[in-house]
């Protein structure tokens, strides 16, 4: 029987410059798991302006923290017409680069010009349901060329059941099309001794059970006000013994956000942890008491597939993807309603019963998302689109 040989891709990297975003996390394990021989697949990634070997990149990628570049890209962003600049600036080194190449995927939405099969990834349509989440430079860009790799792209991949109906009842794109390729928890996310994560804890001023944690860009789309709304509400008690450390960088139209995180820490009833590395996560995750994510919409909700293989108890919101993800073992309530999050969060404060369960069975249950299914369904996809050229 004849070998067949590797299926080449060009993968554009874009996302993985840090500090990773959720499509750069997304990107980074995605491409990992083909390197390891998922599928047959030979990945090539396109970081402007070159392609490289992605097993390449993947030997010299050291921690992704956040770097001078990415606060000069934050306000380089903000600028009007940023998005187009870059998009056709990296359209043409694309077009030298992948030269050649018969199979093009793009994991962030937009597709650049290629001659040969393509495959694109949306994650979710926030933009499009609530374009007061975004600076509207990006809803404008998204709302102007979404439409057009949708229509182009022979295999389209989402990342829960949620977001295929969407794509389906907003932009009528084809069932045949669609690919739900779910996401899943890096390796490292697992539970760890408590000599394990001792040194992360010490360096952000945290003992192990005594704080809640939240990980999300400071941004409208998170309910972080909701979720400090439902928290200032808990008996001083309870915000004493368990305050609420806040992992992530400043976002979109966060001022007043911010404003009430400051008064609260000024109080004790708040940490802000600001900007946590991937290699951080997991300790913090496997320390807390409880892990709280009343996010409003998502395409899926990595962080709480990431906190439940750490044994975390979880709380989220009922809306969009989240209850797909988290299933029967988290805490689910309407985001918006601020007493729900109040009584979630006490539960959560005063019942051990309910976070031993978690340590029990979240691992297990977050176990059911793994890269590697997600590299084989990509995979599969990859050979359909070609197939269709």
């Amino acid at each position: 029987m004849v070998e067949m040989p590797p299926l080449s891709v060009v993968i554009a990297g874009e996302s993985l410059r840090p500090p990773l975003t959720g499509i750069g996390r997304y990107t980074r394990e995605l491409v990992a798991a083909l390197i390891q021989g998922v599928g047959s697949v030979q990945p090539h990634l396109f970081l402007a302006p070159d392609l490289i070997p992605a097993r390449l990149w993947l030997t010299q990628a050291g921690p992704t923290r956040a770097t001078a570049y990415a606060a000069i890209r934050r306000r380089v962003r903000a600028l009007p017409g940023a998005y187009d600049i870059f998009h056709r600036l990296r359209a043409r080194a694309f077009a030298r680069a992948s030269r050649g190449m018969r199979l093009y995927h793009e994991p962030a939405y937009v597709l650049k010009p290629f001659d040969g099969a393509a495959v694109v990834t949306v994650h979710d349509l926030s933009h499009h349901v609530q374009p007061a989440w975004h600076p509207s430079e990006r809803v404008r860009f998204l709302e102007r060329h979404l439409p057009h790799s949708l229509e182009r792209a022979q295999r389209v991949l989402v990342v829960s059941e949620f977001t295929r109906a969407e794509l389906m009842r907003i932009y009528s794109v084809p069932a045949h099309k669609l690919r739900v390729t779910p996401l899943a928890a890096a390796s490292s996310f697992r539970r760890l001794s408590d000599a394990q994560m001792a040194a992360v804890l010490r360096r952000y001023g945290l003992r192990k059970l005594a704080y809640l944690l939240t990980a999300a860009t400071l941004e409208p789309r998170k309910n972080l006000s909701g979720l400090l709304a439902a928290f200032s509400r808990l008996p001083v008690r309870l915000r004493r013994a368990f305050p609420l450390a806040i992992a992530g960088t400043r976002g979109w139209r966060c001022a007043e956000l911010e404003a009430q995180v400051e008064k609260m820490a000024a109080r004790g009833e708040v940490i802000r942890l600001g900007y946590v590395p991937d290699e951080d996560l997991p300790a913090l995750m496997n320390g807390c008491r409880a892990f709280a994510y009343p996010s409003l919409y998502e395409g899926f909700g990595l962080p709480l597939i990431e906190a439940q293989a750490c044994g975390a108890a979880v709380l989220t919101s009922n809306r969009s993807a989240l209850p797909e993800v988290a299933g029967p073992a988290a805490l689910s309530v309407e985001p918006q309603d601020i007493e729900a999050l109040t009584h979630a969060l006490a539960r959560l404060c005063e019942d051990d019963g309910l976070i031993a369960r978690a340590q029990a069975d979240g691992p297990a249950f977050a176990g059911r998302f793994t890269w590697a299914e997600t590299a084989r369904l990509t995979a599969q996809a990859y050979s359909e689109a070609l197939a269709c050229c």
